[in-house]
């Protein structure tokens, strides 16, 4: 016997996607009552590190201890911290699951996150699609960022390059006799001058440690430059050196790069700032700094204008090209004579601010100059 139906089609049909509903509902109240759990290790995860903030690697301390005696990763229980901080509110995680989560996370911008998290609820995309539209979401900022980076203005120091071996007369106090002023408070006297009829502020020039007069610079400002050798690197804007002042006499100071400002040494921008100095100074022989002293320092600091020449040219063709004046464009050549190394060098202190390694310092600085004072009379 026939049996005899007792829904219609359309009655059947809507009866079961009703029942599909609520299935559907039922499966994301459990997805979403995992997020929340992840959300409430979070937080008591998060709770224990602030007590003791204070400690150096506290964080990572407790991590390694719980994940012997809990049944998560370390990766797991970080993840739960992120999202306990990124959504401090956990009424917002019951309508999507755990998996939509961990993605939406690493969208930094508050307000985009927002934006995919209500269209994901609205669209009910899978976990694919929602990877692919953070995807572009983060394409689209880089892209913007990129854009935004190229469009900055570099700062630029003006630098006067200084002559190296050459020494400006001072009068010794009480004497009338002529020394010859090697900077540092460095003052000495020579027989060897007496002959070529100098007077106090004549320039002469050393080389094989003999003199010879020179005009005098058409700024004093060149005065004061010196072969050097790295000695170490302290960080992106401080270094040591060991300086040749001629006639056997050499001084190693710390110098600090005038005109600019790197992030601390114990920071990750601190850190690629110094390999970005060593990496630059990495195989040269020589180095040419042009000091100046700062004299609003209560130590009376050297600052220093420093000009590089890698050992290896990039390509034979840069090779046969010397870079141009202030050394910002091309590659240099393998220089090995302190004074060409001082007029053609590349100068580090610009290097480091075109690589966004340093700020200008002071910022409200003048870039004339970069805002250090010149003492060199003083020096």
């Amino acid at each position: 016997m026939k049996t005899k139906s007792v829904l219609s089609p359309s009655s059947i049909s809507k009866l079961a996607a009703n029942i599909n509903k609520e299935l559907k509902r039922m499966e994301l109240d459990i997805k979403g009552r995992v997020t929340v759990g992840y959300w409430r290790v979070g937080r008591w995860v998060n709770r224990e590190i602030l007590k003791n903030k204070d400690r150096a690697q506290y964080g990572g301390h407790v991590y390694e201890q719980l994940v012997p005696i809990v049944s998560l990763s370390k990766r797991t229980l970080e993840r739960a911290v992120h999202l306990y901080r990124t959504y401090p509110i956990a009424s917002r995680l019951t309508q999507l699951p755990w998996s939509h989560f961990l993605h939406l996370m690493t969208v930094k911008d508050e307000k985009q996150r927002k934006q995919l998290e209500h269209q994901d609820i609205l669209k009910g995309w899978s976990v694919d699609e929602l990877k692919d539209k953070i995807t572009t979401v983060h394409a689209t900022t880089e892209a913007r960022d990129s854009k935004k980076d190229a469009e900055k203005e570099i700062p630029q120091l003006t630098v006067v390059r200084g002559q190296v071996n050459t020494f400006a007369l001072v009068e010794d106090e009480g004497e009338k006799d002529l020394l010859v002023d090697l900077g540092f408070r460095v003052h000495r006297g020579f027989t060897r001058i007496k002959s070529l009829r100098l007077k106090k502020d004549d320039c002469v020039r050393v080389r094989n440690d003999r003199f010879s007069k020179t005009a005098s610079p058409s700024k004093r400002e060149q005065l004061f430059t010196y072969k050097a050798v790295v000695k170490k690197v302290i960080d992106g804007d401080t270094l040591i050196a060991r300086v040749r002042l001629n006639f056997r006499m050499f001084i190693t100071q710390k110098f600090r790069l005038r005109g600019i400002d790197c992030p601390e040494i114990n920071t990750p921008e601190g850190k690629r700032a110094k390999r970005f100095v060593e990496e630059r100074l990495k195989g040269c022989d020589l180095i040419v700094i042009k000091t100046h002293k700062d004299t609003t320092d209560k130590y009376e600091r050297y600052l220093t204008d420093i000009f590089y020449a890698p050992r290896l040219p990039q390509s034979r063709e840069a090779a046969s090209t010397p870079r141009a004046q202030g050394g910002r464009a091309g590659v240099t050549l393998n220089f090995s004579d302190p004074a060409l190394v001082a007029e053609k060098g590349n100068y580090l202190n610009q290097d480091l601010l075109d690589a966004g390694r340093a700020r200008l310092w002071p910022p409200s600085a003048s870039l004339a100059g970069g805002g250090t004072p010149d003492t060199a009379s003083k020096h």
